[in-house]
């Protein structure tokens, strides 16, 4: 469940970001 989120323009991996 890899997925891609745009957090604050900045693009971070669901599982690194959590």
């Amino acid at each position: 469940m890899c997925q891609i989120l745009l957090v604050n323009g900045d693009l971070l991996i669901g599982p690194l970001s959590h």
